[in-house]
C-alpha cells in the first residue's frame, strides 16, 4: 500500500515507520518493548531526520514511541556513493608547482584516460565507479609488468612468454 507523506519532515518520517510497522505489518507496541532493531536505510537528510527523531523521543512514555528500535543506516546506494567520494578525494593529487603531476594520482589518470566526468565533489556514480574500478586494475597490471620486469608497452605475446616462464615443470 503506497503512503502518500513527504519524507521532508521528521514528523512525517516517525509516521511512515508507524505506518510501516503498525498499520501494514500489524505489530503491537507491545512488541517493542525488548527493543528489537528495525533498520532504517536511507539518504543523508533522512538518516539525520531520523537521529533527530531518536534523541527527541527519549522522554516519550512507550518504549515503541522512545523510537529505541529504529536503527538508522546510510542505504547501500548512498554508502557506496560516499565511498566513492572518498577515494576520489583522497587520491585526487594536487596540481604540481614545477608542472609535473604524479602519475600514481587519480588526477593523472582521469586526464590520461580521458575522464572528463570525474573530479572531486563531481561524484557521477557510474562514471565514478568505473574509474575507480579501472585504476586499481590498471595499477595491478602495472605493478604486475614492474614485477616480470616488463615494459608497460610490452605484447601479449611477450607477456605470455615470461608468464610461462613462471610455470613449474610437471
Amino acid at each position: 500500500m503506497p503512503i502518500q507523506l513527504s519524507e521532508n519532515t521528521t514528523v512525517n518520517n516517525i509516521a511512515i515507520i508507524d505506518n510501516i510497522l503498525i498499520e501494514q505489518l500489524g505489530m503491537k507496541e507491545e512488541e517493542f518493548n525488548d527493543h528489537p532493531a528495525i533498520l532504517i536505510g536511507s539518504d543523508n537528510k533522512t538518516l539525520n531526520r531520523m537521529w533527530s527523531a531518536k534523541r527527541t523521543a527519549v522522554d516519550n512514555t512507550s518504549e515503541y514511541a522512545k523510537l529505541k528500535h529504529v536503527l538508522p543506516i546510510p542505504g547501500l546506494f548512498h554508502a557506496q556513493m560516499h565511498t566513492l567520494e572518498a577515494i576520489t578525494k583522497a587520491h585526487w593529487g594536487v596540481l604540481p608547482k614545477e608542472g609535473k603531476l604524479s602519475q600514481a594520482s587519480l588526477r593523472y589518470s582521469s586526464g590520461r584516460l580521458g575522464r572528463r566526468y570525474i573530479a572531486p565533489g563531481k561524484v557521477r556514480y557510474a562514471d565514478s565507479r568505473t574509474f575507480i574500478i579501472d585504476c586499481v586494475q590498471s595499477r595491478i597490471v602495472a605493478e604486475l609488468l614492474n614485477h616480470m620486469s616488463l615494459h608497460y608497452c610490452a605484447d601479449n605475446d611477450e607477456i605470455q612468454s615470461r608468464l610461462n616462464g613462471y610455470r613449474k615443470p610437471v
